[in-house]
This record gives structure tokens, C-alpha cells and sequence, in this order.
């Protein structure tokens, strides 16, 4: 047997730990059940693995070592109540490409180790209750493409190394801590399509060099400290969405997020509920 194709059903219980005595699995798609209790560690023993599906279901507990599968490229987990930390050994996987563990209750920071994966082309942990700054080391992905941290606690400043990472298409911090100035070197990410930094904590200038983004869909920069005008040559490459608050001038911008509007729908919201 080399994969198993359970999803979309109704199973209940634990995944067997059994599961490790099937030494030639390529593949575990146990998505969109009903499956409990912790990862099985048994899994470290399918050598041959390269394709993990467990998303979707009601698993607990931390993320096992998978350390030993030199042939694991996807990993999708999201959508569980996993808790504890990114082990470190998780980006030592010589195969990764994959990773998306969004919408867990994961905690600690993206471990440095991060350097080491690659191959890494998505790298999905959105939702979750990260924390800490974004390692320096993210500069070593050269191949990721999208990169998605929102809904977390980052904080700290965007480190300029992300300019690194040529290959990106999407990169999603918003709903984060995020201070500091939005670094002038973002512009040089020519592949990028969709950059959401809204709602955070960044302050100063929205950079010119944002005007090298040539196939940028989406921008979104609204819920911020962010001053000044938005330069006529970043409005010349042409935005489908960009979005900026209120007080600051544009000209090419299709829409903006007044303070004083989110203020009164908080104010009318919380009225509602005494």
C-alpha cells in the first residue's frame, strides 16, 4: 500500500499508531474527518513518506519529530488544536516544500532553523499565537513563493533580508505587532503579487521603491501609523486593491480605512452589549 485515501469522511477516535508498520506509504490523506488525540510519533518509521494530509480534523497535542522522513515535502495540518512550538528539526527536512499549519493554537517564534529549508515554497502558519521577531535567516529562502504570517503576534521590525527571498508572490503579515518603517528594499520583490501589512504598528513614509512592484495586485497598508502621501510613482504601476487609512493622501488608492469609523463601530457594537 503507498497511500491511503480516507478523507472527506466521518472517522472518529485516534490515528492508529499501526500507522507506523506501513512501510511503504508515499502518501496519508486522513483530511476533513473527525480524528482526535496527538500526532502519532509512529510516522518517523515511513521512510518513503513525501505527502501528509491530516487537516481538518480535531487533533491535539505538539507537532511530533518527523526528522527521519528525508522524503517529506507536504505538510498540511492546518485547522487542529495543536499546541506547543515549530520544532526545530522541522526545517531540516531535505524534501520541504510545503508547509501549512495555519489555524492552530501554536506558540513560541519561527525557529532559526528556517535557514535550512531551501526548498521551502509555501510556508503557511497564519492564525495561529506565534510570537517573536522574524529571523534574519528567512533571507535563505530563496524559493518561497508564499509566505504567510498573519493573525499571530509578530513583533519587532520586518527584517530587510525578506528582499532576499526573490521568488515571493504573496507575503500576508497584517494582523500582527509589527512597528518600525516598511522597509524601502520590499520594492525589489519584482515577482510580487500581494502584500498585506495592514493592521500592525508600522509607522513613517509608505516607500518610493514601492513603485518597482510591477506585478502587484494587492497592497494593503490600512490600520497602521503610517504618514505622508502616497507618491504619484507608486500610483503609476497601477494597483488592482490598494488599500491605505484615510489620512493619508492618494490619488490612486480604491479604498481607505477611516479610525473614526472603526472607532464607532466599536463603540456602537459594544453598546448593543452592556
Amino acid at each position: 500500500l503507498r497511500k491511503t485515501r480516507l478523507y472527506r469522511n466521518s472517522f472518529r477516535g485516534n490515528i492508529p499508531t499501526e500507522i507506523g508498520m506501513m512501510t511503504n506509504l508515499e502518501a496519508i490523506y486522513l483530511d476533513g474527518n473527525r480524528l482526535s488525540g496527538s500526532i502519532p510519533f509512529e510516522l518517523r518509521n515511513l521512510p518513503l513518506l513525501n505527502d501528509l494530509r491530516i487537516y481538518e480534523n480535531r487533533l491535539t497535542g505538539t507537532l511530533p519529530d518527523l526528522s527521519s522522513l528525508s522524503n517529506l515535502a507536504l505538510i498540511y495540518i492546518d485547522h487542529n488544536f495543536l499546541t506547543g512550538t515549530l520544532p526545530d528539526s522541522l526545517f531540516y527536512l531535505p524534501s520541504l516544500t510545503d508547509v501549512q499549519i495555519y489555524s492552530n493554537r501554536l506558540t513560541g517564534s519561527l525557529p532559526i532553523s528556517i535557514a535550512n529549508a531551501k526548498s521551502l515554497k509555501t510556508l503557511h502558519l497564519a492564525n495561529n499565537e506565534l510570537g517573536g521577531r522574524i529571523p534574519t535567516e528567512i533571507g535563505n529562502l530563496k524559493e518561497i513563493s508564499k509566505l504567510r504570517l498573519y493573525g499571530n503576534n509578530f513583533q519587532g521590525t520586518l527584517p530587510d533580508q525578506l528582499a532576499f527571498c526573490s521568488s515571493l508572490e504573496s507575503l500576508e503579515l497584517h494582523d500582527n505587532r509589527f512597528i518600525g518603517t516598511i522597509p524601502a528594499l520590499l520594492g525589489s520583490l519584482s515577482m510580487l503579487k500581494n502584500m498585506t501589512l495592514n493592521d500592525n504598528d508600522f509607522t513613517g513614509l509608505v516607500p518610493v521603491s514601492l513603485k518597482n512592484l510591477n506585478n502587484i495586485i494587492q497592497l494593503s497598508l490600512q490600520g497602521n501609523l503610517l504618514a505622508g502621501d502616497i507618491k504619484s510613482e507608486i500610483c503609476k504601476i497601477g494597483i488592482s486593491v490598494f488599500t491605505v487609512d484615510c489620512n493619508i493622501e492618494c490619488d490612486c488608492c480604491t479604498d481607505c480605512a477611516s479610525i473614526d469609523i472603526i472607532l464607532d463601530e466599536f463603540i456602537r457594537i459594544e453598546d448593543q452589549f452592556p
